[in-house]
């Protein structure tokens, strides 16, 4: 009678407040009878009353243990962080679809040939494939270009894309403020400026009212792009947006027209039904049919359709790191909840009488189950809570890992609703997880036994402790493991960064600027860069400078050339290669490369037939064992005499990156090579060359204000780009590495402290009958040692086959050396030594009156 009235209650409590209207005779929900939906309602009634019940009486244990809830939220929330960040950085370079308006139908267009399957197209390809493909209903074109910016009577240089007409209606963008310009706009000097641009250097000053004056010539800003926005380059963040049709009011230079100056890349649109293969055959038959670099009928190359919702081709290559990094960060969140694991099976021991009595008031195991699940997904989603605020915060950190490019740069690393979909996937896992075990156990004891006696107590807590010592060893192996890579890394960069590259890599200052984008003939550049030289000359501060078409490092930016001696005909035979740097004299003075043989290039030899320098590679390879000062080569295929007359040191550290200093070989400067879209002034100063950079700003807008100086860099700062990866692997396995050691010691001191605490009646009964302290130590200590022997030998073979894997990123060190184990294992023997002396320290003080009175 009580229980028919309890649901008949339950069912009036639940009854829908719709009833059924006389009138009409509808049904609150349709399908249903009335009865049938009371059921329904009571049933997910008493589902959610369930659940309720079960959050409460999780918290409710939480609060009562609260040492224990803040250890495992931290825990978890330091494994769970890391995961949140790795994957907002995968997900902002791979996953993340761009947001253009029928981003399926757009592609990336390359003209692939064998040696670069990226390549960029001319301008008469690009007139060509927008004028006779029919498989594209739009192909737009964007290149990159810096330009003059002047205002207020200073010169500065700003980073444009100069689009086609079509380009923003492609890629169906709008404007945040005022207009985009189009095809009725190409014959008008409009352009379009970023939020960035807009808000800083115009002071958000209404389009349609600003101007700018680029390349000398007055722009009306005609709109405003959204913020963040960037167009399909990747994370090249442009300022300024101009019209392709307008290259030659900005007086860039016709030498942008030839066939072989492919600077612009494509976009196209595929018409429905067009795959992209079909794209890609038809763009391919237009492009060997145009004239590419002066070859008429160029049957090498081959059109590339890359469908832009898959992302860019560039970024593809970058899958197996980011497999890599994100092994690496679950390990971490694994040896978390390991962690937990440890901790809820110790906390199981405290709570088996409270789990026998809910079992005797009849809580079936399943029921058990849910609660300790329940109690650990409340502490899951405290700590996903807080990784997720930490990976808020987390951009400022990111940044120092950033591409250090002398361009301006964006990437969008917030965390958007994929970080916080994979956020609560990261929270299931660490729910389920550390709470299996402890649940296994909760609910195969003996009732009878907690309840009456200690019977079987020692058996349950050895499988216990056998348990906890099983996910510490896995906690310490995957701490060693992360260690030991950490250390291969960290020396690996360590020893990028103080390799001798031949030359002073701290007190030279490395300035850029571009004369033929800027409009300046050979001639013109001359005057600039030579009367750039003379006036850094005369400052006291600077001990030499030179100006160069390439310095060290420079990724694809050096010439290279062939030296032919002995008769050697260059067209026919094969000649050695070399990289050539063409210099004005004093170039080795200013980057203080040793002279080891000969004279310094002089004036004289800025003529064809004039001297040439030698590095040592050179003259070991073509003339081994011989002076070769005085030689006679002949230089490229054009078979230029020269004559050496030094040799240098070689520019390059022995096996940096795998390969040996490349020959190099020193031309001097002549009028026509000042022709160059870059050129740089290196600048030896007597200390810290920091200070020069605006003495060169100055001296370049005094000399000449139309051409702007691109980029002032120290040689260090310069060096950052080529040794990107090396830095940013040791930082990533040192960052991982320690969060695991640190998690792994946290583990190691529960386990030892537990155990210590389990055998503190043992403990007391051995110190009267006349153990001494020293003996009690020891047992405690190889507690942990046991554990940490067994994790270490783990993470140090898995070490061992992880770095056999990555080998051919190390440098200076190899994946077989010995050392960066031992120190591995030396500082994991460390860390568990100092994480067992407290709990050890505490056993000796063993009382056996004072165990006897606590158990009575």
């Amino acid at each position: 009678m009580l229980k028919a009235r309890t649901i008949d209650s339950a069912a009036r409590m639940c009854q829908p407040v719709a009833r059924r209207n006389p009138r009409s005779g509808v049904q609150p929900m349709s399908g249903l009878s009335s009865g049938n939906t009371r059921v329904l309602r009571f049933v997910l009634h008493c589902m959610l009353g369930d659940i309720r019940t079960d959050l409460r009486d999780a918290v409710r244990a939480l609060r009562r243990s609260p040492g224990f809830t803040l250890l495992a939220v931290l825990t978890l929330a330091v494994g769970m962080s890391v995961n949140t960040v790795a994957f907002t950085v995968v997900d902002a370079l791979l996953l993340r679809r761009p947001a253009f308006a029928e981003v399926d139908r757009l592609g990336w267009i390359f003209a692939a040939t064998r040696g670069n399957p990226l390549g960029g197209v001319s301008l008469a390809q690009y007139e060509a494939l927008r004028g006779d493909a029919h498989s594209l209903d739009r192909i737009v074109a964007e290149g990159r270009l810096p330009l003059r910016w002047r205002s207020q009577g200073r010169t500065e240089q700003v980073w444009s894309l100069v689009v086609s007409a079509e380009y923003f209606q492609a890629l169906g963008v709008r404007p945040e403020a005022g207009r985009l310009f189009g095809e009725s706009d190409s014959g008008s000097d409009v352009a379009v400026v970023s939020h960035a641009f807009w808000t800083g250097k115009l002071a958000a000053a209404p389009p349609g009212d600003a101007t700018i004056s680029l390349n000398e010539r007055v722009f009306a800003v005609v709109g405003v792009l959204p913020a963040g926005f960037q167009g399909p380059g990747g994370v090249y963040a442009p300022e300024v947006w101009v019209p392709l049709e307008r290259r030659l009011a900005l007086g860039l230079p016709s030498e942008l027209a030839l066939p072989g100056r492919d600077w612009l890349t494509l976009v196209g649109r595929r018409r429905p039904g067009v795959t992209a293969s079909q794209a890609a055959i038809e763009l391919t038959a237009i492009l060997r049919r145009t004239d590419t670099a002066g070859v008429p009928g160029s049957g090498g190359i081959r059109a590339r359709f890359a469908p832009m919702a898959d992302g860019h081709p560039e970024s593809r290559a970058l899958w197996f790191v980011a497999a890599v990094g994100m092994t690496a960060v679950a390990v971490v969140l694994l040896i978390a909840c390991f962690n937990v694991a440890g901790l809820l099976i110790a906390r199981a021991s405290t709570r088996q009488r409270e789990m026998a009595v809910r079992s005797t008031l009849g809580a079936s195991p399943g029921r058990l189950v849910r609660q300790l699940v329940t109690e650990g997904f409340v502490l899951a989603v405290l700590a996903g809570s807080l990784a997720l605020s930490l990976s808020l915060a987390s951009g400022s950190l990111l940044s120092t890992f950033a591409l250090p490019a002398p361009i301006p740069q964006q990437l969008n690393l917030a965390p958007g609703w994929q970080s916080v979909l994979f956020t609560l996937l990261l929270v299931l896992v660490a729910a389920l997880l550390p709470t299996l075990l402890p649940a296994r156990y909760a609910v195969r004891q003996d009732l009878q036994q907690v309840l009456v006696s200690d019977a079987g107590t020692a058996t349950r807590t050895a499988a216990r402790a056998r348990a906890r010592r099983i996910f510490q060893a896995c906690q310490v192996a995957g701490s060693t493991m992360f260690l030991a890579l950490a250390v291969l890394f960290v020396g690996s960069f360590r020893h990028v960064a103080s390799a001798d590259l031949g030359f002073d890599t701290h007190g030279v200052l490395v300035a850029t600027a571009d004369p033929e984008t800027h409009g300046r003939q050979p001639q013109q550049a001359e005057m600039f860069f030579t009367g750039l030289e003379e006036r850094l000359l005369r400052d006291p501060r600077v001990r030499g400078a030179a100006v160069s078409t390439g310095i060290p490092y420079s990724l694809g930016r050096l010439r290279r050339t062939t030296l032919g001696v002995g008769g050697q005909d260059c067209r026919t035979d094969k000649c050695l290669g070399v990289e050539m740097f063409v210099v004005t004299p004093g170039y080795l003075k200013a980057m203080h490369i040793p002279l080891l043989g000969g004279r310094d290039l002089a004036d004289k030899d800025r003529v064809a037939g004039g001297g040439i320098l030698v590095s040592r590679a050179t003259a070991r390879r073509l003339w081994p064992g011989r002076n070769p000062i005085g030689e006679t080569v002949t230089v490229g295929t054009a078979r230029e005499l020269a004559e050496v007359v030094g040799i240098t040191g070689d520019v390059g550290a022995p096996g940096l990156f795998g390969v040996q200093p490349p020959p190099q070989v020193y031309r001097a400067m002549r009028s026509a090579d000042y022709a160059g879209d870059r050129i740089a002034v290196v600048v030896g100063a007597q200390g810290d060359p920091a200070p020069l950079a605006d003495t060169i700003r100055r001296a370049g807008s005094e000399i000449d204000p139309r051409l702007p100086i691109g980029s002032v860099q120290t040689m260090t700062d310069h060096l950052q780009l080529p040794f990107w990866a090396p830095r940013v692997a040791a930082w990533f396995l040192g960052i991982c590495g320690t969060l695991a050691l640190l998690l792994a010691t946290v583990g190691l001191l529960g386990v030892v402290s537990t155990a210590a605490a389990q055998r503190t009646r043992e403990f007391g009964i051995r110190m009267a009958l006349g153990a001494s302290g020293g003996s009690i130590l020891r047992l405690v200590l190889s507690e942990g040692f046991v554990v940490t022997a067994a994790g270490g030998v783990l993470g140090l073979l898995a070490a061992r086959g992880l770095a056999a894997v990555l080998g051919a990123a190390l440098v200076g060190v190899r994946a077989g050396d010995p050392w960066p184990y031992a120190a591995a294992a030396a500082l994991q023997a460390a860390v568990a030594l100092l994480a067992c002396l407290d709990p050890a320290r505490r056993a000796m003080r063993s009382d056996l009156v004072a165990v006897m009175r606590s158990e009575h």
